[in-house]
């Protein structure tokens, strides 16, 4: 079948690949496109398709710096489809659990941070007018604020932190509200990038989730994937845009969700060899966490031991009785 009759592009030759298998759409890679057919346009995944091309109307009047992918959607009475040139590059973080970020060069971490920062400036700088009429986005867009959810529990949390050795009560802070339009799941894998070069990144897709929500929203996934990362581009954006994102609010928010993800395996009837795959899995993260805020707060004691102590006392007092209160080394 020549699809050119009805389609606003053409498969001669272009090569099909089938990217995933299985969920309510089925995505192709098709040449330089990608494609997402709705295997029934009556579910909510035609709704959802329908409202990231929605959003894409709004990105691409806003001129951003950062290349986005460009969502458009295509319908006639035998398919239903959503499609977008192909954002080149490599996946900073896999599916199966490879990170590029790891073998990239400090100059480069450092670059990937800035050029995060302008992009989350930049979308958090779009009119919440403009988006305020999107469609409702049909999955569940996590609220990181879970104190304010009925059903949470912070002692049963902090214990199943306790078990990875972290205190929870470090980290307890109250959250801003500083709502904005927010990307709302930036992981290494909606991140394309191209480590032959200094500034890596290429651009950001996968805008199906964006929503209204708390700025620090946007850092979540960022601390999950390296919290380094997260500290780094959260320190440049602030400098660009005064918001001043707090990392202990960030932390917070990362923690209770490892906590929830951690109580919903708990619920999940495992067998032993998953059960253990999960802890390893919990432990690593966890244990990076655990690692980089231990770096931070060696960093920062460094710091204020190298002034003289009403210097110190200026500059931060509350981490100066913080830091030398407390072994930071356990």
């Amino acid at each position: 079948m020549n699809e050119a009759g009805f389609l606003p592009f053409s498969f001669d030759n272009e090569k099909i690949k089938i990217i995933r298998e299985g969920g309510q759409t089925l995505p192709l890679k098709a040449g330089s496109k990608i494609i997402r057919v709705s295997k029934n346009r009556e579910q909510q995944s035609w709704e959802d398709m329908k409202r990231e091309s929605l959003i894409s109307d709004v990105l691409r009047k806003q001129n951003l710096q950062t290349t986005v992918s460009d969502v458009k959607i295509f319908s006639n009475d035998d398919i239903s489809l959503a499609y977008h040139e192909i954002v080149p590059g490599d996946i900073l973080e896999g599916s199966k659990g490879e990170k590029l970020y790891k073998r990239l060069s400090e100059k480069q971490k450092d670059f990937l941070a800035e050029d995060l920062a302008v992009f989350f400036a930049e979308l958090h700088k779009i009119p919440l007018k403009d988006v305020k009429n999107l469609p409702p986005y049909a999955g569940k867009t996590i609220n990181y604020d879970y104190e304010k959810n009925p059903d949470f529990d912070y002692g049963a949390n902090k214990k199943r932190l306790q078990k990875f050795g972290i205190d929870l009560d470090e980290f307890r802070t109250s959250l801003t509200e500083d709502k904005v339009f927010c990307h709302n799941d930036l992981h290494g894998g909606n991140l394309a990038v191209d480590s032959s070069r200094e500034h890596i990144l290429n651009g950001v897709f996968d805008f199906g989730n964006a929503d209204i929500n708390n700025r620090s929203a946007d850092f979540i996934k960022l601390c999950a994937m390296d919290r380094n990362l997260a500290r780094r581009t959260i320190k440049k954006y602030n400098k660009l845009t005064n918001a001043g994102i707090s990392m202990k609010e960030v932390d917070y928010q990362y923690l209770n969700w490892m906590a929830e993800s951690i109580k919903m395996f708990e619920n999940m009837s495992l067998n032993e060899e998953q059960q253990a795959a999960v802890t390893h899995k919990f432990k690593r993260d966890l244990g990076m966490f655990r690692s980089d805020v231990l770096k931070e707060r060696i960093s920062e004691k460094e710091k204020l031991s190298s002034l003289s102590l009403p210097q110190a006392q200026k500059k931060n007092p509350v981490a100066l009785q913080a830091f030398y209160q407390k072994d930071i080394t356990r």
